[in-house]
């Protein structure tokens, strides 16, 4: 069992300690207490479990009087509910009744037996995951740069954008760098919230608490940024940010996520949650050196190598390296050719939009969205086209 987040509605100092001793030995905590709930106002309550987020609450019915129905009821009115254990003075199977009716979960009554208190928590815990929706993880797809400055958040951010056009389906565009990403830049969100926010709520983290945190900026497009401020070292666990990304699977048709340049602390566990791993290059010395170490260390760590592919980015027609050539150097094909279009770029980020799509690099970048949504490939031209003709 993951740890739970309790919250206690409980009057008697000396019945909430003895609920707290029985729960000692299991992974939970409180993360709520409201000893005078029975005198509070409604929206008070309401907005107390909206904050804290328990995912089960014990009740004491004695203290709430006649109030405890409706007080099932405004606990149980969210999205994502809490499971609600109503605690009886007395084994009235009236007022049990009306408990069940009003939304409760189990119902206790005194004097409490650890053992029966456990195992209804372990009970009304198993029921409440089983009835919870399943769906398949989404599709992964993760864009690494080979050293800062290769444009692989650029890429990213166009990428889950074609991609949402082109498969209809909910995305999400999550920024794993947490100390530089630049996500949140070019899809301008504005919500204050950040991936760091979601790993230190990892335990009230539910699908009510994450639609505040992430930005939805085009339908079917949610985006979770880096934070905005300098993150102090071992801020945000490598550890958190992998269960970040496992809870954001479970909610979407496609994650495409942002992992920073090179690989790192954090990069590297995240790798196992990609299905895709792009990893863009420039055609410049250093940055393919970088490409080449990135890969080599893939195949020590046995990456799967069907799941690597290789973005060379920013390419020119006076450039002197060759995709032929880089595919010799990294001894892997190249997925794709990315024009170096200055002025579209500069022109989008001044405007606060994404490039244009009519642009050749919007139209490169849109043909690996289609690849990867399944649609067929639009024919290359040009002087793209001629990168890849064999010399």
């Amino acid at each position: 069992m993951e740890q739970l987040a309790l919250g206690l509605m409980i009057a008697g100092r000396e019945l909430s300690a003895q609920v707290r001793g029985m729960l000692s030995e299991l992974p939970s905590r409180v993360v709520t207490e409201l000893p005078d709930f029975a005198s509070a106002a409604g929206e008070l309550l309401d907005s107390e479990v909206r904050r804290s987020n328990p995912d089960l609450v014990f009740l004491e019915t004695a203290a709430a009087g006649e109030r405890f129905p409706a007080l099932v009821g405004l606990i149980k009115n969210r999205p994502s509910p809490p499971a609600v254990i109503t605690i009886h003075g007395e084994a009235d199977t009236e007022k049990l009744l009306t408990a069940i009716r009003s939304g409760a979960s189990d119902c206790l009554y005194l004097p409490l037996e650890e053992a029966t208190l456990r195992a209804t928590v372990d009970r009304v815990m198993a029921l409440r995951e089983r009835s919870r929706p399943r769906r398949p993880p989404a599709k992964t797809v993760g864009f690494l740069s080979a050293t800062g400055g290769c444009g692989g958040t650029m890429v990213a951010c166009h990428f889950a954008s074609e991609l949402r056009r082109l498969s209809g389906q909910n995305i999400l565009l999550a920024d794993f760098d947490v100390a530089a990403g630049m996500v949140g830049f070019w899809m301008r969100t504005a919500n204050g919230y950040s991936i760091r926010d979601a790993a230190r709520s990892l335990m009230r983290l539910d699908l009510s608490l994450w639609r505040g945190l992430v930005a939805t900026v085009q339908p079917r497009l949610d985006v979770v940024s880096a934070p905005a401020e300098i993150v102090p070292e071992g801020a945000c666990s490598p550890e958190d940010l992998l269960k970040v990304a496992r809870f954001a699977r479970s909610h979407y048709d496609w994650m495409v996520a942002d992992l920073g340049a090179g690989l790192t602390a954090s990069s590297l566990p995240l790798l196992s949650e990609m299905e895709a791993l792009y990893l863009v290059s420039t055609a410049e010395v250093a940055a393919l050196y970088q490409a080449r170490r990135v890969l080599l260390k893939l195949m020590t760590i046995d990456y799967p190598p069907e799941r690597v592919r290789v973005i060379l980015n920013r390419l020119h027609k006076q450039q002197q390296i060759r995709p032929s050539d880089v595919e010799k150097s990294l001894d892997r094909p190249i997925e794709a050719v990315l024009p170096y279009d200055l002025r579209e770029i500069e022109d989008a980020q001044g405007e606060g939009r994404l490039i244009s799509p009519g642009s050749e690099l919007g139209k490169r970048i849109a043909e690996l969205a289609r690849g990867m949504a399944g649609k067929q490939p639009e024919e290359k031209s040009g002087f793209w086209n001629s990168l890849f003709r064999p010399s």
